[in-house]
């Protein structure tokens, strides 16, 4: 579930001091080699919850420029405020300045980014409404976004699926109970700055039982593989995107004790959604875990 917009790269290489970068020199007609590093698409500022795509490029001893070769090391010097990820991804998290550093082989390069409050901090929430049974999307269908503070229930909004199914809304961060014309389908949880959400909501009256959802880290947004998911007898692993489904042999009706969802990771504090009486429908549960 992890697709969306994001900045295309800045096809400028931006020239970028390196921090200790290696030259090594060479003579007329020796090798080619690695001379120098620079980061292209780094931006000197981005809004809270705005994601960018970073490219790392070296500068041969002939003078050509192309793409790192080999494995990119991503750093920030404040993942509080930008975090990187393994693919050059920097996600700005909250106000301030962090130093962002590309490490290939024995090449170094930073530039420093200013993330800032701007535009209030909304975060554009896209995805599809789709059937159970038959992933068919459902159109015309009325979605609203719920969030509760203080134990206070508020709308936060409302959208509209297309023929196909598809919808979009902006929304602030928090959890979002959703509905789908007045039935409970879905608890989101949108983070700003969460690169990629997608809230793809499955539907089907309760004639199916799932729990499906994504489990994410709670400070740096970044899905959270090998995540242990368990709902009732059931048990799921998330996938390296951070996603789980468990479902359960179709019925009219399930009737019992209340169940709910718990996520763990080792490495996490445990976290738990409520789930309703007995198995009945198919709902969508998403998890921010703290780490320990």
């Amino acid at each position: 579930m992890r697709t969306g917009s994001r900045a295309a790269v800045v096809g400028l290489v931006l020239a970028v001091a390196s921090c200790g970068q290696d030259r090594a020199p060479t003579s007329p007609g020796g090798p080619v080699v690695p001379v120098a590093l620079a980061i292209a698409g780094a931006p000197s500022v981005l809004g809270v919850g705005e994601t960018q795509r970073l490219l790392a490029v070296v500068t041969s001893s002939d003078g050509s420029s192309a793409p790192a070769p080999g494995p990119v090391t991503w750093r920030s010097s404040n993942e509080a405020v930008l975090a990187t990820w393994t693919d050059g991804l920097v996600v700005a998290l909250s106000p301030g300045d962090a130093a962002v550093t590309a490490v290939a082989g024995n090449l170094t390069s930073s530039s420093t980014v200013v993330v800032a409050h701007r535009g209030g901090d909304l975060r554009r929430v896209e995805g599809r409404l789709l059937d159970f049974a038959s992933a068919a999307g459902v159109g015309d269908a009325t979605l609203v976004f719920r969030t509760a503070e203080e134990g206070v229930s508020r709308d936060a909004g409302t959208a509209t699926t297309d023929g196909l199914g598809a919808y979009t809304i902006a929304l602030p961060a928090g959890d979002y109970q959703v509905t789908v014309n007045g039935f409970a389908v879905a608890v989101l949880v949108i983070r700003v700055g969460s690169p990629a959400f997608r809230g793809d909501i499955l539907t089907n009256g309760g004639a199916c039982i799932a729990r499906y959802g994504t489990v994410i880290d709670a400070t740096t947004y970044r899905p959270l593989p090998g995540a242990t998911v368990t709902y009732g007898s059931g048990t799921a692993t998330t996938a390296a995107d951070g996603t789980y489904r468990i479902d359960h042999p179709c019925v009219g009706s399930v009737n019992g004790n209340t169940i709910t969802v718990g996520a763990s990771h080792p490495d996490y504090v445990a976290g738990r959604r409520f789930s309703g009486r007995g198995l009945s429908s198919v709902v969508r549960l998403d998890f921010a875990l703290q780490r320990r």
